[in-house]
C-alpha cells in the first residue's frame, strides 16, 4: 500500500436546509474541499448516505450526487452503513488510493432529514436495525443505544454521568466550528440536569437530526505534494498581487 494523504476538506452548515436538495449540499461541501483544485482531477466519487433511499426515495445516490456536482466519466458509488456510512466510504477511498487504483478520490457524506415528518424519519432510521429481531418489536435506534449504555454501565461499573465528557467535548468542538449547529460549550452539570430521552441516555447524549454535507479529498503521495506546490504558487501570486495593488 502506498502512502495516502488528505488533500482537502469542506463542509456545509449543519442546519434545517428546507430550500436545498441533498445534491446541492453535496456540491457545496465538495467545492469547499476542492478550493482551487479542478474537479476534473477527481477519479472516483464515494458518497456516504444512510437515509436517502428512505427519505428522498432516491436510489443510486452515488450517480445522483455525481450528476449534482458535475462529475462525468468517473466511478461513483454510495455506501449505506447507518451511522458508520462516512467511515466506510472514507475507508474505501483510502483502499482505492493506497492500492494505486486512483490518485484522487472524493468522499462526500450528505444527509437531508428535516423535511419529512417524525414518523417517516423514525421508520427510515429503523432500517439500520435487524428487521426480524429488533424492528418488528418496535425498538428504535435510540432505545437500543440506551440498552447498550445500560449494559456497558452494568458490565464495567460506570454511572451515566461518567459519560458526560463525551457531549462536553462535542460541544467544545462545535463552539470552535462556524458550521456547527450548536456553537456553545456545556458543562458536566448541564449534562446531569438534562432530561432523559431513553434511560440512561439524556437529551445531551443524543445528536439532533439535521441536514448537511461534508467532503474529504483522499490523494496519493505524488498528487498530494503536486497539489501542495500548486497551492503555494497560487499563494505567492496572490501575495504579489496584494503588494502591487
Amino acid at each position: 500500500m502506498q502512502p495516502v494523504y488528505i488533500a482537502g476538506v469542506g463542509q456545509t452548515a449543519v442546519a434545517e436546509h428546507w430550500e436545498r436538495t441533498a445534491g446541492a449540499l453535496a456540491a457545496e461541501a465538495l467545492s469547499a474541499a476542492l478550493g482551487p483544485i479542478a474537479k476534473e482531477r477527481i477519479q472516483a466519487l464515494y458518497v456516504a448516505n444512510a437515509l436517502g433511499g428512505a427519505l428522498q426515495i432516491q436510489g443510486q445516490f452515488g450517480a445522483a450526487v455525481a450528476s449534482a456536482v458535475g462529475l462525468a466519466g468517473v466511478e461513483a458509488a454510495a455506501f449505506d452503513a447507518a451511522g458508520a456510512s462516512g467511515g466506510v466510504a472514507l475507508r474505501q477511498a483510502y483502499l482505492a488510493v493506497g492500492s494505486g487504483a486512483y490518485d484522487l478520490v472524493a468522499v462526500v457524506g450528505v444527509e437531508k432529514v428535516t423535511d419529512v415528518l417524525d414518523a417517516r424519519l423514525e421508520a427510515g432510521a429503523a432500517l439500520a436495525g435487524d428487521a426480524d429481531w429488533e424492528v418488528v418489536h418496535g425498538t428504535t435506534l435510540t432505545a437500543q443505544w440506551g440498552l447498550l449504555m445500560r449494559r456497558y454501565m452494568h458490565q464495567y461499573g460506570y454511572d451515566a454521568i461518567d459519560f458526560a465528557p463525551f457531549p462536553v467535548n462535542a460541544h467544545a468542538n462545535g463552539a470552535a466550528n462556524r458550521q456547527a449547529l450548536y456553537r456553545f460549550p456545556i458543562s458536566i452539570d448541564k449534562v446531569r440536569a438534562a432530561g432523559t430521552v431513553a434511560d440512561p441516555l439524556s437529551l445531551l447524549d443524543s445528536a439532533t437530526a439535521a441536514d448537511g454535507a461534508a467532503a474529504v479529498l483522499v490523494a496519493s503521495e505524488r498528487l498530494a505534494f503536486g497539489l501542495l506546490a500548486l497551492l503555494e504558487k497560487q499563494r505567492e501570486v496572490q501575495y504579489l498581487g496584494e503588494l502591487l495593488a
